[in-house]
């Protein structure tokens, strides 16, 4: 079952997590839940310009790394990486957004961060990769704390502690790499044009999956308000804490796939880590709906006192989420980008109509039940498709 690489990814992710949602905790305590709907719709844009951005520094970056030079890869990425940024600032400045011009610099750094984590993988380097994921979020937070320690809590900070983790982080990410790749040659300089060519459906799929989980966040904002938004963002990321050990397994699924030479025995995994999923993130999501909304209270503060009634009506999308994410993973180490674009597609259709209507109906418990709809509509093609297109294998 490959517990043990499992484990140790999970083991990491569950501290990135337990780090995150300290983060979560603090800005919410120190900002409220308006300043929390802020930095929401903060991280939000900054999440959508990375999401392009990485239509040349997407996921594809791990599969190829397999059968291109590693060193043309990153300068090739970071080429588009930096265009986009530059092309993107004259742009934002005709929204009212907050921080709006830390926006591309903070998407640059991102998106340089997951490049560096994603050739990490690539080279199987996945105790550097894990440790590189702590960075950034321990970093934040003592920066946060620091700051505001030192000149009380003044928003504007935020961004600018955000900056200096992300660039830390880059710079660690970047000395774990295997230096023998990209050591000095008269080679040229050529332009990866095959990772905009898989990016096109790789990051295509992705942008579309982002949108799943985000569109709630814009829609939020512009129909209901700041302090909505605030709480419905802390109910998204306690859910997304459950995906933890789906995306650890789906890790550790992909690199096995990609090394393996038996069709049979990727099917065969790929079905006991979606039983195994299935477990554990049931009994984490009922550990969640079961604590009392005075639980909640004292973490965040009294502003959100309504996640504990938010939480039962995202376990429709908590479940699901935890098929999809499994059969995702084996779909994309075969590499078949397009499929899982087209599922995308079809959660994101119905999960906007499903918002349209619920959100300025039923307000935040509309946006649970929109984003859960939508995230069943994507599981439900990644079932038939793996079931028809496994049969016979």
């Amino acid at each position: 079952m490959h517990l043990k690489p499992i484990a140790s990814t999970f083991l990491s992710k569950i501290a990135v997590a337990v780090l995150g949602l300290a983060l979560v905790v603090f800005v919410s305590r120190t900002f409220g839940s308006i300043g929390r709907g802020q930095i929401s719709l903060l991280l939000s844009s900054v999440a959508l310009l990375q999401m392009i951005m990485e239509f040349g520094s997407n996921s594809s970056v791990i599969n190829l790394s397999y059968t291109h030079q590693p060193k043309m890869l990153l300068k090739s990425a970071c080429l588009f990486i930096l265009a986009v940024g530059v092309l993107a600032l004259p742009i934002i400045g005709f929204f009212d957004l907050p921080f709006k011009w830390t926006i591309a610099p903070l998407a640059i750094l991102f998106a340089l961060v997951n490049l560096l984590q994603m050739l990490l993988m690539g080279q199987q380097q996945l105790s550097y990769r894990n440790w590189s994921l702590l960075v950034s979020p321990t970093l934040i937070l003592i920066g946060l704390l620091v700051s505001v320690y030192a000149f009380g809590p003044d928003l504007n900070l935020y961004p600018f502690c955000l900056a200096g983790s992300l660039l830390i982080s880059a710079v660690l990410a970047f000395r774990g790499l295997n230096r023998s790749v990209f050591k000095f040659t008269s080679e040229p300089f050529v332009f990866q044009r095959i990772i905009l060519k898989q990016g096109a459906w790789v990051q295509g799929a992705q942008f579309i999956q982002f949108l799943n989980y985000r569109i709630n966040f814009f829609l939020i904002a512009l129909w209901l308000n700041n302090a909505d938004l605030g709480v419905y963002n802390n109910v998204i990321v306690l859910c997304e804490a459950v995906w933890i050990l789906g995306h650890s397994i789906g890790q550790i699924q992909h690199m096995k796939i990609r090394n393996s030479l038996s069709t049979k025995d990727d099917i065969q995994m790929t079905k006991r880590f979606i039983g195994l999923n299935l477990i554990g993130s049931s009994a984490m999501a009922l550990t969640l709906c079961l604590l009392p909304s005075d639980f909640w209270t004292s973490l965040f503060s009294q502003d959100f006192l309504a996640i504990a009634q938010l939480l039962p009506h995202c376990v429709l999308g908590i479940m699901v989420f935890s098929v999809s994410n499994i059969i995702n993973h084996y779909l994309h180490a075969k590499d078949q980008f397009s499929t899982i674009f087209w599922i995308n597609v079809l959660g994101l259709c119905f999960g906007v109509v499903a918002a349209i209507f619920a959100i300025p109906h039923y307000g935040l418990i509309g946006a649970c039940w929109s984003w859960g709809i939508g995230l069943s509509a994507s599981m439900l093609g990644y079932v038939v498709y793996f079931l028809k297109h496994t049969k016979n294998a």
